[in-house]
Parts: structure tokens; sequence; C-alpha cells
């Protein structure tokens, strides 16, 4: 799940003048309005703030002194870019939304992700109302900041600041145009995840692994380059087994957008739903069939979707998104990590959830409807498919039924497959004749999974076979299958 909170509309409104950049004091151009993009990304710390710039940043370091959720805070340069053109963009009493402010960001050449952007007044932030403004930041990182104040106006008048969490950053700068390489560090905080990007482009989704190269820089490369694509730079860790699902824990540590910019999806889309079957129809993939209804949050797993049973094989992402569907379609293109949640072919159902200032996608695979005689004869013919001399004792099946529907009807846990290997391990032995069995207890939703553990090391003789339909822990449709193997000396 992408764990990004983030505000929808920037909450005020600055009136006046227009906004001068948070840039070093020795530059010396003026920008003219709306000058944010770059050429390159890169990470920058401002040596040499303004005073009131200085003023206010020494007031957030004194803040998160000691608090649990900031080790420290940085005035990065691209972010004050960002904090510049949003000044620019609300001096005239426009609006900007959150995933706008992203875009700018990655146009001004930043790769963090910003959370929060707010005006303040530098005379007003004592010491407990910069401590508000720390806690009141989402996420648990280092924190950079960037900040701008009006053009013309004096020090001490009030700045804007926008706020991200830095757990990444470019040690050297990559170009926009013509990279193939890139190359990143990761913050001491971060050393549980393992860095990995996800490359988006009009033809789908790839991931691409990085090399370590010591002291917390790792390296990529492709060689087909990054033009014309949007990276996400992912932090994964260990992939950890819940009962018989697996889940992964994975953060969008920040992105990349790399010109010249692909087009995803039909131009203008102005419903999320037509947006997203056209994204998957470009990319080649199935089309998925749409709930009616309002999906529950990310975070709970549902066992059906438009009334129709699916696998506890889904994924649920959520984006920072406000407004109609337009809007939110735009967020969601600027977000690679969602992208990649359409990118599965084997997805057949979704479901939208339209939060005020968030919108989350949840897709999954069907459950596939058949008879425990369908479930049966399928798994007959594969056995007979693997070995076509084998032969079957049909009246020896409603027994291992019964030990299938033992299993099924007692909670899926560790001490009941234990029970049930016993059980059937018992029975096996006194079922064949022959001086050696094999067989297999195993439940799962896709039936087709079921077989994938029947590897004996010989040719067996004969089977037997018995196969129920059972609920799982989760509320879940799931199978039921016991396999026995009638092995020679």
């Amino acid at each position: 799940m992408v764990r990004a909170v983030l505000r929808a509309t920037i909450p005020w409104i600055l009136a006046g003048s227009a906004l001068m950049g948070c840039r070093p004091e020795e530059a010396t151009r003026t920008p003219e309005p709306h000058d944010h993009r770059r050429d390159d990304h890169a990470s920058v710390v401002v040596m040499h703030p303004s005073a009131t710039q200085a003023a206010v940043l020494g007031a957030l370091v004194d803040a998160a002194v000691g608090t649990a959720t900031t080790p420290r805070v940085e005035l990065d340069e691209r972010l004050c870019v960002v904090a510049e053109e949003l000044a620019e963009r609300t001096a005239s009493g426009g609006g900007v939304t959150m995933p706008e402010a992203t875009v700018i960001a990655r146009e001004a050449g930043s790769v963090l992700m910003p959370v929060m952007a707010v005006p303040i007044e530098p005379a007003a932030l004592r010491r407990e109302g910069a401590r508000a403004l720390i806690a009141s930041i989402p996420g648990n990182a280092p924190l950079a900041v960037g900040l701008s104040q009006a053009r013309g106006s004096g020090e001490g008048d009030r700045l804007v600041a926008v706020f991200a969490r830095a757990l990444v950053r470019l040690p050297a700068p990559v170009p926009m145009h013509g990279a193939s390489r890139l190359e990143i560090e990761l913050d001491p905080l971060a050393i549980a995840y393992t860095p990995e990007l996800l490359v988006v482009d009009a033809h789908g989704t790839s991931r691409v692994s990085f090399a370590p190269t010591g002291g917390g820089r790792f390296v990529a490369e492709r060689a087909a380059g990054f033009a014309g694509t949007r990276v996400g730079i992912l932090g994964t860790m260990a992939r950890a087994d819940l009962g018989q699902s697996r889940r992964t824990s994975m953060e969008l540590l920040g992105t990349m957008h790399f010109d010249p910019q692909p087009q995803l999806g039909p131009v203008g889309a102005t419903s999320l739903a037509d947006g997203i079957a056209g994204l998957r129809a470009q990319w080649g993939l199935p089309a998925v069939e749409f709930g009616a209804t309002e999906a529950p949050a990310c975070g709970d797993i549902v066992s059906s979707i438009a009334s129709q049973p699916v696998t506890l094989v889904q994924r649920c992402v959520a984006w920072a998104s406000a407004g109609d569907d337009a809007e939110r379609w735009a967020a969601f293109l600027t977000n690679p990590l969602v992208l990649e949640a359409l990118g599965d072919p084997t997805w057949s159902l979704a479901e939208l959830r339209r939060d005020v200032e968030s919108t989350s996608l949840r897709v999954a695979r069907r459950f596939e409807e058949l008879t425990v005689e369908q479930a049966h004869a399928r798994l007959d013919a594969e056995i007979r498919r693997r070995w076509p001399a084998i032969r079957h004792d049909a009246a020896a099946d409603r027994g291992v039924a019964e030990l299938a529907g033992a299993w099924a009807a007692e909670p899926l846990d560790a001490a009941s497959s234990a029970r049930v290997a016993e059980t059937t391990g018992a029975a096996a032995g006194r079922w064949t004749r022959e001086p050696r069995w094999f067989r297999i207890a195993w439940s799962d939703q896709d039936l087709s999974t079921a077989l994938e553990g029947l590897a004996p090391e010989v040719t067996p003789t004969a089977y037997t076979l018995g196969v129920v339909r059972g609920v799982g822990p989760q509320g879940e449709p799931r199978w039921f299958v016991v396999v026995m193997l009638a092995l020679p000396r």
C-alpha cells in the first residue's frame, strides 16, 4: 500500500506581489514567474540562507530535537524552488493541489514527495508553535523543507514552506535527458530497506535492481535509458508469510520524471474507471470489471467484489487526491507505485474508494467457481497427464475426501495442518500395499497450485484423491486437497 498522507489542496491563499525564489545569497539572477523547471534531478542543501530563512530553519531544527518522528531538518534547494512556484501560483488567488505540487517537484528536479505546504509567519513561530508544526507533518523520517518569501518583501515577512520526508538523496545530479545510470544514497534510518527502481513507460512497468557500492549508496543502470519514463525509488522490506497469504512491506521513497514524458492512458480522462481501462488496454492487459459500490479502505481484505468471490491475491493502493475524477486521475498518473498496481494481467475485478483527500483502488483475482466434481476432474486429469500409466483407486476417493473435509471443518492454522499431516500419513500407510507412499495435504484458493508439491522421487503406481471446498480464516473460499500416491520399492 502507498502510505502517503498529503493535504489535497494548499489551505491558504497569498495576495499581493509575486514571490521570490529561495536560492543562495550569492545568486543574482531574478527568476521569471513560474521559472521552476530544471534540467536535472539533484539533492542540494542550501548553504547560505537569508536571515529570515535561517531563523525559521533554526526554530524548526530546535523543535525537532528529541522527537521520535523527525531526527533532523535541512533546507533543500529544490524544495525551495517548489515553494517559489506554489507562491507564484497562489499569489493571484488560485489554489494548488498537493498532486500538482508533486508534479512541480519533479519538474524542479526533486525526488522527494511533498507532504505538506503552509504559510509561516517568522515572528509568530515561537517554540511551542514550531513544535506543533513539526508534530503535524505526516511521516517519520528526516525532514526536508523549502522556503520562499514574497518578492519585494523584507526580512521577517511571511514565508511559504513546503515539507517532505527525506530517506533518499542523489549524491550527484542526474540529467532529465539521456540518463541511463542512477545513483542514490539512503539515509541510515532506511537501513532495513532494499532499494529498487520501478520504471513506468508507455508499454507497462518493470523493476530494475540496485547494486550496493558501499556507504549506503546504490547504483542502477538501464540499457534502454530512462527517457520517456516515470521512475519510483522503492524501499522494500523482507516478505512475511501471514497464514497462507503473502505480503510485502513497501514504501515509495521518491519519484523522478524523465523527458519526454510518456503518454499514459487516454488523454483528458474524466472517469477513473475509463482512465484505468484505457491504460490497461494500452499496456495490452485484459479489462477488469468494476464494482458499483464504494470500496472499503485499504488495509482490509475483502472476500468479494461486485458480488463475486475473489482470492486473497489482491492489491490496494491509495494516493493523495481530491475533487472530481479528472483531478483524481491526474494525481493517479504522478505515482509509479499506484501505476504498477494495474500491471498484473491476472487482475479481473476492481473497486474504487473516493475520500475527501485521497482515492484508493483495489484489484483482485476472481475466485474460479467450480463444483467439487469439476475440481476433482481437473486434478484427476492433471495427475494422469503427469503419469499416463498410473492406476486410479477411485474406490478410496470417498474416504480421502472425508479426510479433506475434516481438515476444512477446523480453523486453518499450524495446529490443524500438523494434525492433517499425521492423519493422512497414517491413512496412506493403511491404503497401499506398496512398500512406500507419498501424500500431500494442500489448501489454496487457486486450484492450479494444488499439485505443485506433488513431486515423488520415483514414478507412482497408483493414486487416490479427495477435494472439498471450504472457507479460510478470513472468510475466503478455498480448496482443501489430499492426494496419496503408492510408490514402488
